[in-house]
């Protein structure tokens, strides 16, 4: 996770740790378009364990386009991905897309995507990248940030709302 973009550096020292672990949190840049897809396997693997219905049908042969696809995302203005991890490896990754509000003289940041890897949950990674992502927020003039979560992801609702939160409306979804 070396790089000169680094929005926020943190030590972060849990009691039964005999060393600190330094978390970086920065803008996501193509370089990093492989680990991030590893870590989306690895968020869809999960989704379908918890899952009824899984998510997306992911095979090996959709890697390619999945790829292309991060490609074009990180491309585009007014959205991109924040990365989280150590000196070591990229172990978590937030998508965002900033929209103009018609009736509003303001824009707002929706995070599509938030996940860290399972063996690095509870250690802050995911409390260092949120509040990264509620200072970039703010220092771009954005007042309001909204997310979806399904429901049957309790511990990221917990997450979220331990971050501060406030559950204010219901969405639905259309399945064409």
């Amino acid at each position: 996770m070396h790089g000169v973009h680094v929005v926020a550096r943190f030590d972060s020292c849990r009691p039964d740790q005999k060393y600190t672990i330094i978390m970086q949190v920065r803008q996501a840049t193509t370089e990093d378009s492989y680990r991030i897809l590893d870590l989306y396997r690895e968020f869809v693997d999960y989704l379908e364990m918890i899952s009824e219905k899984p998510p997306i049908d992911w095979t090996d042969d959709q890697e390619d386009v999945q790829m292309t696809r991060l490609v074009e995302f990180l491309g585009k203005p007014n959205q991109g991905m924040f990365v989280v991890g150590n000196d070591y490896e990229t172990v978590g990754f937030a998508s965002y897309i900033i929209q103009s509000r018609i009736l509003r003289d303001e824009d707002c940041m929706y995070i599509e995507d938030f996940f860290v890897s399972e063996n690095f949950r509870g250690q802050s990674f995911g409390k260092k990248m949120f509040q990264a992502i509620k200072d970039f927020a703010k220092s771009k003039g954005i007042k309001i940030i909204k997310l979806n979560t399904g429901i049957e992801l309790s511990l990221a609702q917990q997450f979220y709302t331990k971050m501060g939160g406030i559950h204010t409306e219901n969405r639905f979804r259309f399945d064409l």
